[in-house]
C-alpha cells in the first residue's frame, strides 16, 4: 500500500498466501422477469456462491549500503495478486403454468482481476523514506444470460415462444502508479502517506 515501507524491511523475504473471502448470497426478483419475457413471474431463484482470493505471493529484496546499524538503505519488491474473483452460476429447473408451457433461467458470470506490480523504497537519512511502484491491472469478465419461454399451453390457441439473451464478454489492462512517504517521529510513532494515481488504459 506504501512502497516506503519497503524500506524498512531488514532482510529479503518471500511471501505466499491463498484464503477463503466467505459466501454472497441473492435473490432473483421475478418480477424482473414477467414485464420482459411473458408468463415467468412464476419464477423464484435464490443462490449463494463461495468466493475464493486464489493466490497472493509477493518477493522482497534487500540491497545497498548498510548503515551504522547494519541495516541495508534500498529494497525493491514483486508482487502479484488476486484482490477480486467473483464466479456464479444459476440455473433453474423447467416449469409450467397454466399459460405457459415450459420456461427456464440461467446465468454464469466470471469476473476476475490480476494484479502484478513492482515497487522500490529508500532510506533518506534516519528519519525519512521514500518509494514508487507501478501495478499492471488485468481484468476479465464474461456474463451469459438466457432466458427461455415456450408456447402457449391451449392447443387450439396459436403457440408463441420466445428467449432473450444477454452476453457480455471483455478484457482490460491499465498501469497504476504509486507514490509513497514515511517519516519516523521516534522509534515507536511513524507517520506513512501514499497516493495512487489515475489509471493509464494500455489495451
Amino acid at each position: 500500500f506504501n512502497p516506503a515501507g519497503l524500506a524498512d524491511v531488514k532482510q529479503s523475504s518471500l511471501q505466499v498466501s491463498t484464503s477463503l473471502y466467505g459466501f454472497e448470497r441473492g435473490e432473483i426478483n421475478p418480477e424482473s422477469f414477467s414485464t420482459a419475457v411473458p408468463g415467468l413471474a412464476n419464477l423464484e431463484l435464490d443462490f449463494s456462491q463461495l468466493i475464493v482470493i486464489p493466490a497472493s505471493a509477493g518477493f522482497v529484496k534487500t540491497f545497498g549500503e548498510k548503515l551504522p546499524n547494519g541495516l541495508p538503505t534500498q529494497a525493491f519488491g514483486l508482487v502479484a495478486m488476486i484482490p477480486s474473483f467473483r464466479k456464479v452460476a444459476i440455473s433453474s429447473p423447467a416449469f409450467q403454468t397454466s399459460e405457459v408451457n415450459v420456461g427456464n433461467y440461467s446465468r454464469k458470470l466470471e469476473d476476475n482481476s490480476l494484479w502484478t506490480g513492482i515497487a522500490y523504497g529508500r532510506k533518506f537519512g534516519p528519519d525519512w523514506r521514500i518509494g514508487v511502484s507501478a501495478f499492471y491491472v488485468f481484468r476479465t469478465l464474461t456474463n451469459y444470460e438466457l432466458v427461455v419461454q415456450g408456447g402457449d399451453s391451449d392447443a387450439s390457441a396459436n403457440e408463441s415462444a420466445g428467449m432473450a439473451v444477454r452476453e457480455i464478454s471483455l478484457y482490460s489492462g491499465s498501469l497504476l502508479l504509486g507514490l509513497g512517504a514515511k517519516y519516523h517521529v521516534s522509534p515507536s510513532f511513524k507517520l506513512g502517506l501514499s497516493v495512487q494515481l489515475p489509471t493509464v488504459d494500455l489495451n
